[in-house]
């Protein structure tokens, strides 16, 4: 696991609860049960933060077709176990594991302007894997406070006229000026559209830090959600075909 070996048997499976696990950043990470938040210092932080954005995480459904990573929290010795499922092979397959991690509690305080800074760097890089791979797998990601109906930003790639866009949409407007006016009618949504790459895929992660910074929302509580489109059938998405062309 790292460099620090946890015993299985340590890990209370009686006490332990399923929660959702946020964005891993400078060896903290946040994990919500029931809503409520917990902050933690991981005790192999670059094995854990390596997990991250890869689709190897378990996830658990929020609602229909929506999906935030899990783990499961054992409070009692402080242990976080990572359920992770990996290609087996280019053939096919996959191969189940499990990790375990020491957890340390941590104050929750925010951070200061030069901290969040660092902080928003970080989770661009996570932000930039999360869409490489969710995007192979036809899946769109809302990124978001605590509810994905709140202020959020909706990034999709998908193809029109043989070309691969990259349609990063964000709700409300985000008041910076990496972002253009909604166009009229549609005060309360902005959308950008370019050619899918990787330095667009960049700056889409870039625009979208500064959104959920200008609106308030903290880096450790900035959480990725994974829409599968064709399971989430009812839920119409913030664009159309045309905003393509």
């Amino acid at each position: 696991m790292g460099e620090e070996m946890i015993d299985n048997d340590i890990f209370d499976s009686t006490e332990a609860v399923e929660v959702y696990v946020g964005v891993p950043l400078d060896g903290i990470v946040r994990t919500w049960n029931d809503g409520r938040p917990q902050t933690w210092r991981v005790s192999d932080a670059e094995c854990f933060s390596r997990l991250w954005g890869t689709g190897a995480v378990t996830a658990a459904a929020i609602e229909r077709g929506h999906y935030r990573d899990i783990g499961v929290l054992d409070p009692v010795n402080n242990l976080l176990c990572i359920e992770t499922t990996t290609p087996a092979s280019s053939l096919g397959g996959h191969i189940d594991d499990h990790e375990h991690f020491a957890l340390t509690p941590v104050d929750p305080a925010a951070p200061s302007y030069d901290e969040a800074f660092g902080l928003w760097v970080e989770y661009e890089k996570v932000l930039v894997t999360a869409m490489a791979h969710a995007f192979e797998r036809g899946d769109v990601l809302i990124v978001s406070g605590q509810s994905t109906d709140g202020r959020s930003v909706t990034i999709g790639r998908m193809t029109r006229s043989l070309r691969r866009v990259l349609i990063t949409s964000a709700s409300p407007a985000p008041r910076t000026d990496a972002w253009p006016d909604p166009r009229p009618g549609e005060e309360d949504r902005t959308t950008l559209v370019t050619t899918a790459c990787a330095d667009t895929l960049f700056e889409s992660t870039v625009q979208t830090t500064l959104a959920l910074d200008s609106w308030g929302i903290e880096p450790l509580d900035a959480r990725i959600t994974y829409v599968v489109p064709i399971e989430a059938m009812t839920v119409e998405l913030p664009w159309c075909v045309g905003d393509a062309a």
